[in-house]
C-alpha cells in the first residue's frame, strides 16, 4: 500500500514537471535569444540586455548614454548595422506603454541573429539591409515614468511621495501613469504647434501636462539633441494602444504623397489603420516635430488592443511581434533609398579583405560610379609586390617576381611586362593615394577577386601556383570579339544559343533564356525593337540601342544599352538582377563566371490574409470618418479608471474636465460602434487630433509606400539584390494614444 502511494506521488510530480515545461514563456524555447520580451520588462533588465547584446555582437551593435532623465537615470541609445544611412526607432515615451520597450529590444536581438545567420525577416535580407544602414534605437525614453508605473512609490524618495500622489490625484495605484517622473507628458513636449495642444491639464499630472515650454523636460531635450546628432532619414515612434498609425502633420504635395505611401505600406504589413487628421491636429508629439523640422517621413505606431488606462497585457506581445517584425527593416530600406537619392554621386566606402583578413588602409577603398577603386600601394604590398613612385611623370612601377607593371595616374592604360592593358576606368589620386579599379588587381597579379554586394565587401585571394587554366572563349560579332561569360542560376549552368558576354566590362545576359529561372515572361515587338519582361509586380520595357528602360512606367538609366546580337536581346546583368527576384550574385573574375541565387523564401506575412470586410475596404475616406470620430472622442475622453480600484471602474476626477464618452449596454464607448457617415459629412470637431491616440497624444507623419527598387552601387559583377515586403490585413479598433 505504501509503495502504491509512493508510486502515485512520483507520477503526479512527473506530470506537474512536464506540464510546467509546456507552459514556459515562448522565449524559453529559444536559447539563442538574449532578450525575453514575455515579462514585465524593467529599466534594469533593459540595461543588462543592452550590454549583453553588445558583448555578443560587437561588430554589429554599439550603445551609448545620450542623456539623463529628470531623476538621473541614464538614457541609452543602441545602434544596429554598419551603413551610413541612419534611421531612428524609439519606445516608452509614455510610462504605461513599456511593452514598446520589449518590442524595441527584441527587434535588436532578432535582427542581429538574422544578420549572422544570413536569414531574411518578412522578405527582407537582414544582412544586406544592415550593411547599408544603421538603425538607432532608444528603447526607453522615459525610464523614471516606467519605473513608477511598474514599481510604485517605493522606487522614489519618501520626500517626493506626496508630490507624486497629488499628481496621481491621491491614488496609490500608478498603473495608469503616462508622464515622466515630474508629471510632464513627454509626447506633448516637442515644438510642433505646441501652443495649441488640446486638453492640457495646466499643472503636473499623471497625463496630458505639456510642461511650461517645449523641450524643457530632460528626456525631451535629450531626444531632440540626439535626433539632430544622427540626422535620421526616417523616424518611428512606438506607442500603445489601438493598432493605428499617425503619420500626417501638415505635409502637402509630394511630401504628403511620399509619406502617405510609406504609412500605407506599414499599414499593410501590420494590419494597423491609418489616421487621417483634420486641418488642425493637436501637435507636440515627437513625430509631429520630426516631420515638420526635418521634412522627412515619421510615423507613430500604436501597438495592441486598447486595454483602458493601463499597460498592455504581456500576451499582446506575441501577435504584436508578428505584426511589426519587419517594420524596422522596411523603415531602414526607405531610409537607405532617401539617403542614396541625396548621395548617389558620393563615393561609398568598401570593405577589403585579403586572404580572409580585413584590411585597414589609410585611404579606404570606395565605390564610385559603379566601380570599386582600391588603394594601389595598400593592396599590392599586401600581395607581396614592390612599389615605386616617379613624381615627375606621376607613374607607379610595380614589381613582383617576373612581372613588371607600370601605370600612370589619370590614365586608363597600364603595361604588364610591356603588354598594353586597358582599365575600365582611369586610375586617380585621392588623398595622395593612387586608386585603381579592383579588376586591375586580377589583371596585374592574377589574384582572385570576389565581390559581395550585400555587404559591399571585396575579397582578394593571393594567387597560388595552379595548373594553367583553359584559354578564354570569345564570341565574334563582325570584326569584334567579346569574352564569353558563364552564367549559373541556382546551381545550374545555363545554356544559351547566344552566350552571355562581357562588353566594356559589363556582363550582358541573353534575357529570353534566363527568364524562366528568374520568374518572368518575355514578349518582343519587332516594329518598335522592344523587349517586354513581365513579372507579378513589374513590367519592364527595353529598347534595342537605348540606355533607357521603363520599369512600371518610370524611366531607369542603364549603364550600357540593350543590344541585339545574333537575333537575341542582351541586357546588363546588373539591371536585370536589380529589377527581378534575385537574392545574391557573385562574380569570379578568373573564370568569368557569374553565380546567381534567386529568392526562394516567400515574403513572410504577419498574419494570414483575410477577405476584407466592407468597412475595411472603405479606407481612406469612409474608414477615416469612423476613425476620426473615435479618435476625437476617445483621444482625450477615454474612461478614466481608478488605479486603486481593481475593478477599474470609471473614475470621477474633480480636476479632470474631460467628458466621458457615452457607452452602450456592453460598456464600450459608443463612438466605437458609431455608423460611418458618407464622405464629406464629418464636422471639424470629429477630426482626430494627430498624435493623440487613446487619450490624446501627438503623432507623426508617414512616408511613401512606393517600395522603390533599392539602388545599389554597381560592382565588378554588376550585381544587385532585391528584397520583398509582406503585408498583413487587419482592422484595429482603437484610436490614437500616440504617445
Amino acid at each position: 500500500m505504501n509503495l502504491r502511494k509512493l508510486f502515485q506521488h512520483f507520477l503526479i510530480c512527473g506530470l506537474v514537471l512536464i506540464a510546467g515545461g509546456l507552459v514556459l514563456s515562448p522565449s524559453s524555447a529559444k536559447a539563442a535569444d538574449t532578450v525575453d520580451p514575455y515579462q514585465t520588462y524593467t529599466y534594469n533588465e533593459m540595461v543588462r540586455d543592452i550590454k549583453a547584446l553588445k558583448k555578443k555582437y560587437p561588430a554589429l551593435i554599439s550603445y551609448k548614454v545620450i542623456g539623463k532623465s529628470e531623476w538621473g537615470n541614464d538614457i541609452y541609445a543602441v545602434s544596429l548595422g554598419t551603413g551610413k544611412a541612419e534611421i531612428f526607432i524609439n519606445g516608452s515615451h509614455h510610462a504605461r506603454e513599456w511593452l514598446t520597450t520589449n518590442l524595441n529590444m527584441y527587434m535588436i536581438d532578432q535582427y542581429a541573429q538574422a544578420y549572422y545567420g544570413n536569414k531574411s525577416i518578412g522578405g527582407y535580407n537582414v544582412k544586406s539591409t544592415l550593411s547599408k544602414t544603421k538603425i538607432w534605437f532608444v528603447p526607453m525614453v522615459n525610464p523614471d515614468g516606467v519605473t513608477l508605473q511598474q514599481e510604485g512609490l517605493n522606487a522614489f524618495p519618501q520626500s517626493y511621495h506626496d508630490d507624486l500622489l497629488q499628481m496621481n490625484y491621491w491614488s496609490r495605484d500608478f498603473t495608469r501613469w503616462k508622464a515622466n517622473g515630474k508629471g510632464v507628458d513627454l509626447n506633448r513636449q516637442y515644438n510642433a504647434d505646441w501652443a495649441n495642444i488640446k486638453n492640457n491639464t495646466g499643472h503636473p499630472s499623471w497625463k496630458n501636462y505639456k510642461g511650461e515650454a517645449p523641450h524643457t523636460a530632460d528626456e525631451a531635450k535629450t531626444i531632440v539633441n540626439f535626433t539632430h546628432e544622427i540626422d535620421p532619414e526616417v523616424a518611428v515612434a512606438y506607442h500603445s494602444a489601438g493598432k493605428i498609425l499617425f503619420w500626417n502633420f501638415h505635409q502637402s504635395g509630394s511630401r504628403y504623397d511620399r509619406d502617405h505611401q510609406f504609412a500605407k505600406k506599414i499599414g499593410s504589413m501590420t494590419g494597423y489603420r491609418l489616421i487621417y487628421p483634420g486641418p488642425n491636429p493637436s501637435g507636440g508629439g515627437y513625430t509631429d516635430w520630426f516631420i515638420s523640422k526635418f521634412k522627412r517621413p515619421g510615423i507613430t505606431v500604436e501597438i495592441g488592443n486598447y486595454p483602458g488606462e493601463r499597460h498592455l497585457p504581456i500576451y499582446e506581445f506575441g501577435p504584436t511581434w508578428q505584426q511589426n517584425k519587419a517594420v524596422g527593416l522596411y523603415a531602414a530600406k526607405k531610409g537607405y533609398d532617401l539617403y542614396y537619392a541625396k548621395h548617389k554621386d558620393d563615393p561609398i566606402e568598401v570593405t577589403v579583405e585579403i586572404d580572409g583578413k580585413k584590411q585597414d588602409f589609410d585611404q579606404s577603398a570606395i565605390l564610385e560610379n559603379g566601380r570599386t577603386l582600391v588603394p594601389l600601394r595598400g593592396v599590392f604590398e599586401q600581395l607581396g609586390a614592390d612599389i615605386k613612385w616617379e613624381q615627375s611623370t606621376e607613374t607607379v612601377y610595380i614589381t613582383k617576381g617576373d612581372k613588371k607593371i607600370s601605370l600612370k595616374v589619370g590614365s586608363k592604360t597600364a603595361y604588364i611586362n610591356g603588354k598594353k592593358v586597358t582599365l575600365d576606368v582611369a586610375s586617380k589620386m585621392i588623398s595622395y593615394r593612387t586608386m585603381v579599379p579592383l579588376r586591375f588587381v586580377t589583371e596585374a597579379l592574377g589574384a582572385k577577386v570576389y565581390w559581395d554586394s550585400s555587404t559591399l565587401t571585396a575579397s582578394i585571394e593571393t594567387p597560388v601556383e595552379e595548373e594553367p587554366t583553359p584559354d578564354p572563349e570569345y564570341l565574334e560579332v563582325g570584326n569584334k570579339k567579346y569574352r564569353i561569360v558563364t552564367v549559373i542560376i541556382d546551381g545550374k549552368e545555363q545554356e544559351y544559343d547566344t552566350p552571355a558576354i562581357s562588353i566594356d566590362y559589363r556582363t550582358m545576359i541573353p534575357i529570353r533564356g534566363s527568364l524562366d529561372q528568374l520568374g518572368a515572361e518575355f514578349s518582343w515587338n519587332q516594329e518598335k525593337q522592344q523587349a517586354t519582361v513581365t513579372t507579378e509586380d513589374k513590367t519592364i520595357v527595353l529598347t534595342i540601342g537605348s540606355k533607357t528602360a521603363v520599369v512600371n512606367g518610370e524611366e531607369v538609366e542603364l549603364d550600357v544599352p540593350a543590344q541585339e546580337i545574333n537575333g537575341r536581346t542582351l541586357v546588363p546583368l546588373r539591371f536585370l538582377s536589380e529589377t527581378l527576384n534575385t537574392e545574391d550574385i557573385k562574380w569570379d573574375s578568373e573564370t568569368y563566371t557569374v553565380t546567381i541565387t534567386t529568392k526562394t523564401e516567400p515574403a513572410a506575412t504577419s498574419e494570414p490574409e483575410t477577405e476584407p470586410t466592407n468597412e475595411e475596404t472603405k479606407e481612406p475616406t469612409e474608414q477615416k470618418e469612423e476613425t476620426d470620430q473615435n479618435v476625437e472622442e476617445s483621444k482625450e475622453e477615454q474612461p478614466t479608471t481608478d488605479p486603486s480600484n481593481t475593478e477599474e471602474k470609471p473614475e470621477t476626477d474633480p480636476s479632470n474636465t474631460e467628458e466621458k464618452p457615452e457607452t452602450d449596454e456592453s460598456g464600450t464607448p459608443s463612438d466605437q460602434n458609431a455608423e460611418e457617415k458618407p464622405e464629406g459629412e464629418k464636422s471639424k470637431e470629429e477630426q482626430p487630433a494627430e498624435g493623440e491616440p487613446e487619450d490624446g497624444e501627438p503623432t507623426e507623419e508617414q512616408p511613401k509606400d512606393e517600395d522603390p527598387k533599392e539602388e545599389q552601387p554597381e560592382d565588378p559583377s554588376k550585381d544587385g539584390t532585391n528584397t520583398e515586403e509582406t503585408p498583413a490585413d487587419k482592422n484595429p479598433s482603437e484610436t490614437k494614444d500616440a504617445a
